[in-house]
């Protein structure tokens, strides 16, 4: 199977731009609205400490067999003081939208 289309919608949509950036807004959203839970994880923050990276990037096909529900979805590892503490998936419809994201700390 070629890629190579798929590779180039990910690239001219800069799809992993706006995933991180997705990231962002959900990680300052926890940091805001869960803010003895994000202690409990994080302590006294330190941003050096935290590394997040695109894992994968992956096109989902649901509501099989009728595939009308589909995703691209990133995947990114959230590494905290060199623990992988977690994940954030982003579900990007075919107009490069986030169609929903998934924020989660473990």
């Amino acid at each position: 199977m070629d890629i190579s289309k798929l590779k180039e919608w990910i690239l001219t949509n800069d799809i992993e731009k706006k995933a991180i950036e997705g990231f962002w807004v959900n990680f300052n959203n926890y940091r805001i609205d869960s803010e003895q839970e994000f202690k409990k994880y994080f302590g006294n923050f330190d941003n050096e400490k935290l590394l997040i990276s695109i894992q994968s990037i992956s096109l989902k096909l649901e509501n099989w067999p009728e595939c009308n529900y589909n995703h691209v979805v990133v995947s990114i590892q959230i590494i905290y003081n060199n623990s992988h503490i977690g994940s954030y998936d982003a579900y990007f419809d075919f107009n490069s939208r986030i169609d929903d994201d998934y924020f989660v700390i473990f």
